[in-house]
């Protein structure tokens, strides 16, 4: 509950970090355990504000514009109700905190949690009305605690890295996750500074050449060159060297992966400077071990060739499929932005900006974020507007979308009455039918918005009855997988009137509706099984919201 109620708070809360960094540029500490206090105590007032202030500014300074997106789409979307509160609801604590620190060179010091607990509690009343509606399984009010200095994996001790700028001291969240993972896979030590103290020697000559040096770095796997092309002020992988490039040697022993990652057939750029920044445009073409990749400016395209004899290879849609540049052009509800990298001038020397890139994904996320998007994710469908009218013995078609592949559509039912669907012919075999129902399930929301967790046998062989007079929303759900997204249609009827093949067998089914993926299961009266799931392609999403039922079959 915590969790999806960071959701709406972190859109809105970074309109008060910006305020903060940019109205008096933060305010830090005079000592490295000062800082860490100050960040606990903006915690224990739930403060972003205060919060803000002892965050190092070079690390959170380009996120004005972001930010400002953020919140206006927040209060678009029903996320929050008011940007000036966005923690409404949340109560954090910090009590009995002890820390200690260690000098880890000129302006960096790591401070430690010795003791201390950490706690948060909600209250879903005051969320917003949409909020509550995300957390409409969890209870009103809900708490949690945790012993600050076991937060950490590993038996690690907590511990944030602070950082000196112009006389004060600030947290780091970029150096603080950099150790992590220095500590947790027990790597070289930082050469802390050394990427400011470098610089002249680091980057590239122009926007163009930073960019394409990197693409090149990175499909020989040459990360010591790609480390020095990235901006030294806004993450400080240079002054990690040692440790990253012996954990990317590892992980290539381990997976046994010496060769390129991808080859480079052709490649150009072109970049549109304006001051200390540049926007650099990435056309690229190449293979992989697996297939061919392209750029074209404004889309990431793969196509993978099969290595056995007779099968035919798959064609990935713009934005997806293996190599990692498709984050150039990171889909949102099927639209794709323009593969652009942000460049930034430091001194006479250009770099990659990692920082800029991503806000720059971010920001084309936001513009493209739509409720029938944003309420698919937050696994409320039945928010989404319309698409028209279930009429009963019609086929019903789905858009065939990544994300959001689903159609909504009102129904004006009865109490007591019974429905029964089964998947269209032209997406599945009868085997399919038989089962399990292929990849498409159905969910039933009432006329006062609580789901019917009898709806997942509807395709299944188990009618599911309507318990009162009203609307209805009913949400069909098709496959993400690219492979089986398209021709997908189920067609609903009084179960009086449904055909045989919908009727024939009575089975069990458990439905789980994930942010990015819905998977059912089967079992028969008559030992048959079957399993109906739609994922994307990159995997179950971490945060999920199941709803089970087990129909029992007439056996």
């Amino acid at each position: 509950m915590i969790a999806a109620a960071g959701i709406a708070a972190l859109l809105v809360v970074g309109t008060l970090v910006v305020t903060a960094i940019v109205g008096n540029r933060g305010s830090g500490s005079s000592s490295p355990e000062g800082v860490v206090e100050q960040l606990a105590d903006a915690l224990r007032h739930s403060d972003p504000l205060a919060a803000a202030r002892v965050l190092a500014p070079e690390e959170i300074r380009s996120l004005q514009g972001t930010v400002e997106s953020a919140a206006k789409k927040a209060a678009e979307l029903r996320l929050v109700e008011t940007a000036s509160a966005p923690l409404a609801g949340i109560d954090f604590g910090v009590d009995g905190l002890k820390l200690s620190t260690e000098n880890l060179g000129a302006g960096y010091a790591k401070v430690t949690v010795d003791s201390g607990e950490f706690s948060a509690s909600t209250r879903k009343a005051q969320f917003s009305p949409l909020m509550q509606k995300v957390l409409r399984q969890t209870d009103d009010t809900n708490s949690a605690h945790a012993d600050l200095a076991k937060l950490a994996a590993r038996d690690l001790p907590t511990f944030v890295i602070t950082v000196k700028r112009d006389g004060r001291w600030y947290v780091s969240a970029a150096y603080t996750v950099l150790e992590y993972v220095r500590e947790v896979n027990k790597l070289p030590a930082a050469d802390f500074g050394s990427g400011a103290r470098a610089i002249a020697s680091l980057g590239a000559v122009s926007p163009d050449a930073a960019v394409q040096e990197s693409v090149r770095a990175l499909a020989q796997r040459d990360w010591s060159k790609l480390l020095t092309m990235a901006a030294p002020n806004e993450i400080p992988v240079y002054d990690y060297r040692a440790a990253l490039t012996t954990l990317a040697a590892r992980n290539v022993k381990a997976a046994g992966r010496s060769k390129p990652l991808f080859t480079i057939a052709s490649m150009k750029t072109t970049d549109a400077v304006s001051g200390d920044t540049a926007k650099v445009t990435l056309h690229a073409s190449g293979t992989t071990s697996g297939g061919k990749w392209s750029l074209d400016g404004g889309c990431y395209t793969y196509s993978a060739t099969d290595s056995n004899p007779g099968d035919v290879g798959v064609s990935f849609p713009c934005g997806s499929g293996p190599v990692g540049l498709e984050l150039l052009t990171l889909p949102v509800g099927g639209v794709s932005g323009a593969s652009t990298v942000t460049a930034t001038k430091q001194g006479d020397r250009w770099f990659v900006s990692p920082v800029g890139t991503v806000l720059d994904l971010v920001d084309r996320t936001i513009h493209q974020l739509d409720p029938r998007t944003a309420y698919s994710l937050l696994n409320i469908p039945n928010q989404i507007p319309p698409d028209g009218v279930l009429t009963l013995g019609t086929v019903v078609g789905l858009p065939g979308r990544p994300i959001e592949n689903l159609r909504v559509l009102t129904f004006a039912g009865h109490g007591g009455q019974s429905l029964l669907g089964m998947p269209g012919p032209t997406s599945f075999s009868s085997a399919d039918v038989q089962t399990g129902g292929g990849s498409v399930v159905v969910r039933v929301f009432a006329p006062d918005g609580s789901e019917l967790p009898t709806a997942a046998g509807m395709l299944y062989g188990t009618p599911v009855v309507l318990p009162s007079d009203g609307t209805y929303t009913f949400v069909v759900v098709g496959p993400t997988s690219t492979t089986e997204r398209a021709g997908v249609t189920v067609t609903i009827w009084n179960a009086a009137d449904a055909p045989a093949a919908a009727r024939e067998h009575n089975r069990s089914a458990t439905c789980t509706y994930g942010v990015l993926s819905t998977s059912c299961e089967s079992s028969g009266t008559s030992g048959m099984s079957g399993t109906s799931s739609s994922s994307s392609s990159g995997g179950e999403s971490s945060v999920s919201v199941s709803v089970t039922t087990s129909v029992p079959g007439s056996g």
